[in-house]
């Protein structure tokens, strides 16, 4: 059955009788309209981070580390949801731009299903290999305890956190970024309320420690993900899902998802892996520099998530652009992203190498760990501008569905830029681990520059999904 084009459609909520935010206005006004939310809430997701960090750093420096080589680990675990996320944008944004609501809708569907599915084998697997892996990463007696007890709650809420995941995805690719943005924003504050709650047992709650850090952040997703099946089910969002609808859900279709999906999945788990990599090649030089690598990479991971959440928002107006058939619009989208993007990275940078000893002081009152903290900082807030050129220029492929070069890209960073020459320079050469941030940096601009090499090509456009 042939669906009206997308202006025509009548939308449920925020519903606008003007057309959607990839085909109205200014080109750089699509862009922040997409991307401003997306930056704000997945800002406040990686703030409550930031905040967890926080209450976890006044019971010690072991439990800082604990969760730095846990989510080394987490994060191989992490690829099958992007596997199954990464070819959701691609389905579900081109369908919403094609004007084709039902198929969209489908597709949402099938993206819950298919991510539970995902999420019980990988926490299964997680479950099962965690104290070992902790051993292999490098770390030792008590911290290994306190991992495995940090990382048993996330791996039973595994389903949690990815489905959450999708909701954010999935209104994001409708053209409701904003509800996205609310429903971050409401997890990230009650994680951060419930923090100390149940970490250090204040009023009725029992003092719990660690674990407490990793319930408090199952109870938030839960959470999250129960709200947005109500927004999505409820015609609060442009898309109303249907428990019966005239197109089922197909299992034909999720494997699809899969295929296109499957690269991105790869890409996370040599990232991942290769982080698993250089953990125990950090953890030689003792605890505090994987304490202060653990924070310091958080805060790095402020401007990083402000490139995400920027790449989270375009991903979708890509694939809505194709769908639309704009051609000229999405050229254009395409070079304005880019240039805000390493506009916005160079002033970071430039802040938190001015305000690195008052960051790490925030952090950390030993002078040694300190010291460290600050040189990771300001060796690091080098190559935030290239790291954001590189998720663009990944985001941007992510949603036409071309999903192979990213996946190429890092697979030759990690492997033969990045983990080879720490090894000759730490281990051959007897360099410290200044070294290791450094060549951070040189992989940072690598992978920028292939991205942006290959972006050129053009080929993505005529990606068929």
């Amino acid at each position: 059955m042939k669906t009206e084009p997308i202006d025509t459609v009548k939308l449920t909520e925020d519903r606008q009788t003007t057309a959607p935010i990839y085909a109205d206005g200014s080109i750089m006004s699509a862009i922040l309209r997409m991307s401003l939310p997306s930056i704000v809430g997945f800002l406040a997701i990686n703030l409550y981070e930031l905040a967890d960090m926080y209450w976890v750093a006044k019971m010690g420096t072991q439990f800082v580390s604990a969760i730095a080589f846990f989510e080394g680990f987490l994060w191989v675990l992490t690829a099958s949801n992007d596997i199954a996320g990464l070819g959701s944008i691609a389905v579900i944004s081109r369908r919403f731009g094609e004007g084709d609501l039902e198929r969209a809708a489908t597709a949402i569907k099938e993206t819950f299903i298919l991510k539970w599915i995902l999420a019980l084998i990988s926490g299964g697997v997680g479950l099962a290999l965690l104290p070992w892996l902790m051993r292999l990463m490098g770390a030792e007696g008590e911290i290994i305890d306190l991992g495995v007890a940090y990382g048993v709650v996330l791996m039973i809420a595994l389903g949690l956190f990815f489905n959450s995941y999708t909701v954010f995805t999935s209104l994001r690719c409708i053209g409701a970024p904003k509800i996205a943005m609310r429903l971050m924003i409401g997890g990230a504050i009650f994680n951060i309320v419930l923090d100390p709650f149940l970490i250090f047992g204040i009023g009725p709650f029992p003092k719990m420690g660690i674990t407490g850090a990793a319930l408090a952040t199952a109870i938030s997703f839960g959470l999250i993900y129960l709200s947005g099946l109500y927004v999505l089910y409820s015609g609060l969002a442009p898309v109303c899902l249907r428990w019966k609808s005239s197109i089922p859900v197909s299992v034909k279709s999720m494997l699809s998802m899969m295929k296109i999906g499957w690269p991105g999945g790869v890409n996370v788990f040599s990232f991942a892996l290769a982080r698993a990599v250089v953990t125990p090649l950090i953890a030689i030089f003792g605890p505090q520099v994987v304490a202060a690598y653990g924070v310091g990479w958080r805060v790095i991971m402020i401007g990083i998530s402000i490139i995400i959440g920027m790449g989270l928002g375009l991903s979708p107006l890509i694939g809505n652009l194709l769908g639309a058939q704009m051609q000229h619009r999405l050229k254009q989208t395409v070079r304005q992203s880019l240039m805000l993007c390493f506009a916005m990275m160079t002033a970071l940078a430039l802040i938190i190498f001015s305000f690195a000893p008052l960051i790490a002081h925030f952090f950390f009152k030993d002078p040694e760990v300190l010291q460290l903290s600050v040189q990771f900082l300001r060796i690091s807030a080098w190559v935030l501008p290239f790291y954001g050129l590189w998720i663009i220029a990944e985001q941007i492929f992510h949603g036409a569905g071309d999903n192979i070069p990213p996946m190429l890209i890092s697979v030759i960073t990690s492997w033969v830029v990045e983990i080879p020459s720490i090894v000759l320079l730490t281990q051959a050469l007897g360099f410290n681990q200044a070294a290791v941030w450094w060549v951070r940096v040189v992989y940072g601009f690598a992978g920028a520059a292939i991205a942006l090499l290959w972006l050129r090509r053009g080929k993505w456009v005529t990606k068929a999904i």
